[in-house]
């Protein structure tokens, strides 16, 4: 509803605003037929739907909007640690700096309420045990299914998704050192995109559209931590296929009628 009413505003012609409507729905419909599994036994729909609502509080004044949905990505993923630094400086940098504060402090409450609290406090070993839980499952599918063959390269890498299936080929070392290696290259790729992102904005700060520039920010960072990620499960990609279904639907086909 919310991309419909953001399609509505663009004052579109009737048949391109249907088309773009009907992206995300053809997108459902091929994951639907290649990777069945991805819609069935996920919720990754739900995450992808989290990270839209923070598009769509990118381009609002709302400091409880904006916060409680850095929040709510943060805590279903966290694939945004990296670039919420960067939006917060941004912010520091464009707007009342009290926002920054105000949008921080909805964050630190909603940690408290939805994690600290019910979960943290009760059991201060499940941040680090999760963490622990987290790499013996990538090991876990590094070796292979079950139902594999030995001596066979396994499933869960080798579905033409990201860099992992390269490290696994062609970088020195037993498994873990391999998974130890494609994490420190994620961790390189996604500081440097946003340490380029971030001279972008110092350099041209006076003549860019700061919200949709830091959508295109969060876009160039997940290509990378999407890239580089450890176990590539095709549901993972909903989140920065619909974040670019985002992007290209701001442009109209007349570009001169479309404000960047």
């Amino acid at each position: 509803m919310l991309y419909n009413n953001f399609l509505s505003g663009q004052n579109l012609p009737q048949i391109e605003h249907y088309i773009k409507l009907a992206i995300p729905f053809g997108i459902l419909y091929l994951y639907a037929i290649y990777h069945p599994i991805a819609i069935g036994e996920s919720i990754e729909l739900m995450d992808a739907s989290f990270y839209l609502l923070l598009v769509f509080a990118i381009f609002s004044k709302s400091n409880i909007f904006r916060g409680v949905a850095l929040s709510i990505c943060l805590l279903s993923r966290f694939s945004l640690i990296f670039w919420t630094p960067l939006y917060l400086w941004i912010i520091f940098l464009t707007e009342d700096k009290k926002n920054v504060f105000k949008i921080v402090g909805v964050m630190a409450s909603m940690g408290m309420i939805f994690y600290i609290l019910p979960f943290l406090a009760k059991d201060p070993t499940i941040l680090t045990n999760s963490f622990e839980y987290y790499k013996i499952g990538i090991l876990g599918e590094w070796k292979g299914q079950g139902w594999q063959q030995p001596g066979e390269k396994p499933f869960s890498i080798f579905q033409g998704l990201g860099f992992a299936s390269f490290f696994y080929d062609f970088v020195g070392g037993d498994l873990s050192q391999k998974i130890s290696k494609l994490q420190y290259a994620q961790l390189i790729f996604c500081i440097s995109s946003l340490a380029l992102a971030g001279y972008l904005f110092i350099k041209n700060r006076s003549h860019i559209n700061v919200q949709f520039f830091s959508v295109l920010a969060l876009k160039f960072n997940l290509i990378f931590f999407y890239a580089f990620v450890q176990v590539p499960y095709p549901y993972l990609f909903f989140i920065p296929v619909y974040i670019s279904i985002y992007i290209i639907s701001y442009f109209a086909w007349n570009i001169k009628k479309t404000q960047i």
